[in-house]
């Protein structure tokens, strides 16, 4: 069959899924690449193992279009020539995909660290104001105690 030396965890994923990919009949010690088609993204590389196995747990990217995709392995095989295995994958557009999405991006603590940043920002601009409205008020009080 077209998917003989390669298996996924899952045949559909939303944008940002959890995936393992394994493929066999690789010469040991030989690196394969990983790659995502339609539009090709390369997802990762791993060694094969003694027994000609590599594997490669991965995350899909969040910005993968909806729709039929294939994941190809790329090395080389036992008889030491290229040996590229291919299994289909769908990719669904479906509503928990932001959902997935948003609560794997809290788990990661992702979100945390955009709004320390954007609060860093804020705050430096607060002071910078706190401190230009002393300097006004103090000019402003030394001219009235002047007159």
């Amino acid at each position: 069959s077209a998917n003989a030396g390669i298996t996924l965890s899952a045949a559909t994923l939303v944008p940002g899924g959890q995936l393992t990919v394994t493929g066999t009949g690789f010469k040991p010690g030989s690196k394969a690449s990983f790659t995502l088609h339609s539009t090709p993204v390369l997802l990762g590389t791993a060694t094969a193992d003694a027994r000609g196995v590599v594997t490669l747990q991965v995350t899909l990217p969040v910005d993968v279009a909806p729709g039929e995709h294939s994941i190809v392995i790329d090395g080389v095989g036992v008889d030491g020539k290229s040996r590229q295995v291919s299994a289909s994958l769908t990719i669904t557009a479906a509503a928990t995909a932001a959902v997935t999405t948003a609560s794997s991006t809290q788990a990661a603590g992702d979100d945390l660290a955009s709004t320390g940043a954007n609060a860093t920002k804020l705050g430096g601009m607060a002071v910078l104001l706190l401190i230009a409205g002393a300097v006004v008020f103090a000019v402003t009080r030394r001219r009235a105690a002047s007159h």
